[in-house]
């Protein structure tokens, strides 16, 4: 994995610095030594990240099968001569003496498991995971040590993280960052500043009169920017969509602002999105929850915890298995944790993403535990809500 990082920068070298090389004295001639390692090594400047990895790893299956030898006489040596195409310590000697003329280099790995199998997360998908990690920590450690200044990122979900996390002995060792958000007045803030780098107008205006400006009948509860929040699931991107799906009806319904039966059509569309989404997160992880929220349909809005594990029994779940499905649900803000009469539900993302809080007030709950669809599914889902709950809701 060390190689391949290596191999990585090399290559993004002779990308970006294709024609500043030939103007700057400077790197001149290590960059044509770069150029030339990468040519004979066992990957092209074609193509993307993924592509070169199975080329690489093509290769390295090949050259162990022209060995000759078994897994047991394996020498270091060998080893050396199957993984490498040409002298390591050549590559980062040289790789090191150009990245000196750089500020700083940054290696960014986002959509790791855009690569996975549909069978979900598996221990060979954490076990590449930590030997990336275990390769960033090297390369960061030998490049800084010839004083190269170096920072690697790796984005991964939280349910991945935890995967990770699960066995890991030096837990704790890296950095981390949690990107999730968790304020509403953020994500307000956030809709607020786009509205205003689209519109003069909007500049230092607060939230309430742009929305008036946006919304026909501004003042109703239904169409105010907390009942949008409140369905985002404290998601920017949900936030995002659900009112470009309103803007987007409005438009074609040729209205001037956006009106209630605007919003009402766009949440159908948005719940359909939301759904889609979640069940595609959870079956990245369980692949025997496929497309589990559609079992949902035309159910009421509230269940005992006896009723979720009757849709386990339904799919043919063993107990254990319909318990990992309803932590799965709670885990991505599907189900929340009902309260006492006039207290919000409690969702995954109002403990902080800490999914041991939860837990912990489910086990006091006992049996007397009651769970709520998240709003944001319930359109698409045809839900029904309770008659109590649907008048709050409306007086919201």
């Amino acid at each position: 994995m060390h190689y391949i990082l290596l191999l990585e920068i090399v290559h993004r070298v002779i990308q970006s610095d294709r024609k500043r090389h030939q103007f700057d004295h400077r790197i001149t001639e290590t960059y044509r030594q770069l150029e030339g390692i990468y040519q004979i090594s066992d990957v092209e400047l074609e193509g993307d990240f993924s592509q070169r990895l199975l080329i690489l790893t093509r290769n390295v299956m090949e050259r162990y099968q022209a060995l000759g030898v078994s897994p047991d006489t394996l020498t270091g040596g060998d080893i050396t001569k199957i993984i490498y195409a040409h002298d390591i310590h050549r590559l980062e000697q040289v790789l090191s003496q150009y990245l000196k003329f750089k500020e700083s280099v940054w290696i960014l790995f986002d959509n790791l498991d855009k690569g996975w199998s549909t069978g979900g997360v598996s221990k060979e998908d954490i076990l590449i995971l930590r030997s990336l990690i275990s390769a960033a920590r090297k390369l960061k450690r030998d490049l800084e040590d010839k004083y190269v200044n170096i920072h690697s990122v790796i984005f991964v979900r939280n349910d991945v993280y935890e995967l990770l996390m699960e066995g890991t002995a030096d837990f704790g060792k890296e950095m981390r960052a949690n990107l999730d958000w968790t304020d509403k007045r953020q994500l307000e803030e956030l809709l607020r500043r786009r509205f205003e780098f689209g519109n003069p107008i909007f500049k230092a205006k607060p939230i309430d009169e742009i929305w008036k400006y946006l919304f026909e009948g501004a003042d109703d509860k239904r169409l105010s920017p907390e009942y949008l929040l409140g369905l985002c699931m404290l998601r920017p991107r949900n936030l995002i969509k659900l009112f470009q799906h309103c803007k987007g009806l409005a438009v074609n319904a040729g209205h001037d602002k956006i009106r209630a039966e605007d919003v009402s059509d766009a949440l159908k569309a948005y719940s359909r999105d939301v759904v889609t989404e979640i069940n595609r997160e959870i079956v990245d992880v369980f692949p025997k929850a496929h497309k589990v929220l559609y079992d949902f349909v035309g159910e009421s809005d509230t269940f005992t915890h006896e009723d979720l594990k009757v849709l386990g029994e339904l799919r043919g779940m063993s107990v254990a298995e319909s318990e990992k499905i309803i932590e799965l649900l709670l885990y991505y803000g599907v189900l929340g944790l009902k309260q006492k009469d006039g207290e919000p539900t409690i969702y995954i993302y109002d403990t902080q993403y800490d999914m041991e809080i939860l837990s912990a007030l489910v086990r006091k709950a006992g049996g007397a535990a009651l769970y709520n669809i998240n709003p944001a599914l319930r359109p698409i889902l045809m839900i029904k809500a309770a008659e109590k709950e649907r008048q709050q809701q409306l007086s919201l």
